[in-house]
């Protein structure tokens, strides 16, 4: 993150993302991965935003994690053996650990039938998801 007096405008008078200055190089210094899954995550987030390592409670959206790095891990997760993660899951739980949780949980609890509270939490974290969906993809330049 860098501090800036002002933010440069063009000459149309909007702002200039280009005429920003450059951050200074990022070090990521968070909690390393203890389990299998969160190590196996930690890697596909790694090459995909190719950062030398990421915490387990980095939020991926403040590492740099872009909608098309959002892609790429989608797809590489999606190369795993096991139930397909859609993308809101992505949304609902940015962070490595949060998303190890959710899918132990989900692997978990796929043989058990929902109850009533468990599909309001997962409606809950749909708004949610689609929420921070809408806010990427206003930050990008799309509606």
């Amino acid at each position: 993150m860098v501090a800036i007096d002002a933010i440069p405008l063009n000459a149309n008078g909007k702002a200039d993302p280009r005429a920003l200055p450059e951050p200074a190089e990022t070090v990521v210094a968070g909690v390393a991965a203890r389990t299998g899954l969160e190590r196996t995550l930690a890697g596909i987030w790694q090459q995909a935003l190719d950062l030398p390592e990421v915490g387990v409670h980095d939020n991926f959206f403040e590492i740099g994690g872009s909608s098309l790095a959002l892609a790429r891990v989608l797809a590489r997760l999606n190369e795993e053996p096991g139930p397909r993660v859609p993308l809101v899951a992505l949304y609902e739980f940015p962070t490595i650990a949060s998303l190890a949780r959710h899918l132990t949980e989900r692997q978990q609890s796929a043989s058990e039938p929902e109850s009533g509270l468990q599909d309001e939490r997962r409606a809950e974290r749909l708004r949610a998801g689609r929420s921070r969906l809408a806010a990427t993809r206003r930050r990008e330049g799309r509606s």
